[in-house]
C-alpha cells in the first residue's frame, strides 16, 4: 500500500520582481527545459512570461517528487528482500 506524502503549510517567499507582481507568492514552478527562469514563479510570472510553459503548482510538484523518490525507495527494498 502506497504511503500518502504528508501534508502541511508553506510559507511562500514573495516575488520580487515589483509593480504587479509585489506581494505575490513564488507558488508555481515552471517545468519547461529551455526557460531561463528556472525557478519558483508566481501568478503573474506565470500569465506573462510562462502562457506556454509547462507550470505545475509548487504543492503538487512536491507532492509528485515526495511519491517518487518514496517509490523508489520502496522497490528498492523490495529489490534487496526478494
Amino acid at each position: 500500500m502506497e504511503k500518502a506524502p504528508p501534508t502541511y503549510k508553506l510559507a511562500y517567499s514573495k516575488c520580487q520582481r515589483g509593480s504587479l507582481h509585489d506581494g505575490e507568492s513564488l507558488n508555481f514552478v515552471c517545468l519547461n527545459q529551455g526557460c531561463a527562469s528556472k525557478s519558483l514563479i508566481c501568478p503573474i510570472c506565470k500569465s506573462e512570461e510562462h502562457v506556454d510553459h509547462e507550470v505545475r503548482p509548487f504543492k503538487f510538484y512536491v507532492e509528485d517528487l515526495w511519491k517518487r523518490f518514496s517509490g523508489e525507495r520502496n522497490n528498492d527494498l523490495n529489490d534487496q528482500l526478494n
